[in-house]
Protein backbone atom coordinates (compact mmCIF):
# COMPACT_ATOMS: atom_id res chain seq x y z
CA UNK A 1 0.00 0.00 0.00
CA UNK A 2 2.97 2.25 0.52
CA UNK A 3 3.80 2.32 -3.30
CA UNK A 4 0.07 3.50 -4.08
CA UNK A 5 0.13 6.07 -1.43
CA UNK A 6 3.79 7.26 -2.41
CA UNK A 7 2.32 7.44 -6.14
CA UNK A 8 -0.73 9.82 -5.12
CA UNK A 9 1.27 12.12 -3.16
CA UNK A 10 4.09 12.39 -5.89
CA UNK A 11 1.58 13.07 -8.44
CA UNK A 12 -0.03 15.84 -6.20
CA UNK A 13 -2.97 14.26 -5.20
CA UNK A 14 -4.31 15.21 -1.69
CA UNK A 15 -4.22 12.03 0.77
CA UNK A 16 -6.95 13.47 3.08
CA UNK A 17 -8.36 10.92 6.27
CA UNK A 18 -10.99 9.89 4.00
CA UNK A 19 -9.21 9.13 1.14
CA UNK A 20 -6.75 6.87 3.43
CA UNK A 21 -9.61 5.40 4.86
CA UNK A 22 -11.04 4.42 1.68
CA UNK A 23 -7.90 3.25 0.34
CA UNK A 24 -7.56 1.24 3.52
CA UNK A 25 -10.80 -1.04 3.11
CA UNK A 26 -10.54 -1.06 -0.65
CA UNK A 27 -7.13 -2.77 -0.19
CA UNK A 28 -8.63 -5.46 1.57
CA UNK A 29 -10.61 -6.46 -1.22
CA UNK A 30 -10.13 -8.14 -4.70
CA UNK A 31 -12.85 -7.08 -6.95
CA UNK A 32 -14.92 -3.81 -5.80
CA UNK A 33 -18.50 -4.87 -6.86
CA UNK A 34 -20.81 -2.96 -5.37
CA UNK A 35 -20.11 0.90 -4.83
CA UNK A 36 -23.42 1.59 -2.56
CA UNK A 37 -22.77 -1.24 -0.29
CA UNK A 38 -18.84 -0.24 0.00
CA UNK A 39 -20.13 2.92 0.77
CA UNK A 40 -22.79 1.75 3.64
CA UNK A 41 -19.76 0.02 4.97
CA UNK A 42 -17.58 3.02 4.75
CA UNK A 43 -19.94 4.95 6.43
CA UNK A 44 -20.65 2.85 9.44
CA UNK A 45 -17.00 3.36 10.58
CA UNK A 46 -16.09 6.83 9.64
CA UNK A 47 -18.22 9.58 8.10
CA UNK A 48 -17.11 9.55 4.03
CA UNK A 49 -19.33 11.41 1.31
CA UNK A 50 -20.31 9.68 -1.92
CA UNK A 51 -18.56 12.54 -3.36
CA UNK A 52 -15.00 11.38 -1.70
CA UNK A 53 -15.91 7.63 -2.13
CA UNK A 54 -16.68 8.25 -6.31
CA UNK A 55 -13.81 10.30 -6.83
CA UNK A 56 -10.83 7.99 -5.28
CA UNK A 57 -12.21 5.10 -7.23
CA UNK A 58 -12.33 7.39 -10.70
CA UNK A 59 -8.92 8.61 -9.22
CA UNK A 60 -7.60 5.06 -8.76
CA UNK A 61 -8.80 4.18 -12.05
CA UNK A 62 -7.40 6.75 -14.31
CA UNK A 63 -3.95 6.38 -12.02
CA UNK A 64 -4.33 2.54 -13.74
CA UNK A 65 -4.45 1.10 -9.98
CA UNK A 66 -7.77 -0.37 -10.73
CA UNK A 67 -9.78 -1.50 -13.81
CA UNK A 68 -13.19 -1.07 -14.54
CA UNK A 69 -14.54 -4.60 -15.14
CA UNK A 70 -17.77 -3.53 -16.70
CA UNK A 71 -21.58 -3.54 -15.53
CA UNK A 72 -22.91 -5.85 -13.61
CA UNK A 73 -26.39 -6.27 -12.25
CA UNK A 74 -25.59 -3.81 -9.37
CA UNK A 75 -23.65 -1.39 -11.29
CA UNK A 76 -19.87 -0.51 -12.02
CA UNK A 77 -17.25 -3.14 -10.55
CA UNK A 78 -13.56 -2.55 -10.26
CA UNK A 79 -10.58 -4.60 -9.67
CA UNK A 80 -7.13 -3.84 -8.53
CA UNK A 81 -4.87 -4.26 -11.85
CA UNK A 82 -1.14 -2.97 -10.85
CA UNK A 83 1.22 -5.87 -10.29
CA UNK A 84 2.71 -3.86 -7.43
CA UNK A 85 -0.36 -4.08 -5.98
CA UNK A 86 -0.78 -7.27 -3.71
CA UNK A 87 -4.24 -7.98 -3.80
CA UNK A 88 -5.50 -9.79 -1.01
CA UNK A 89 -9.09 -12.11 -0.28
CA UNK A 90 -12.36 -10.44 -0.06
CA UNK A 91 -13.30 -8.52 2.74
Amino acid sequence: MEVLISSLTSNGHKLTPQRLHIIQHLWRKVIIDNIDDLYVELRSIQHISWATLYSTIRLLHALGWLEMRGNGPRGKYYSWIRKDLPAVSSY
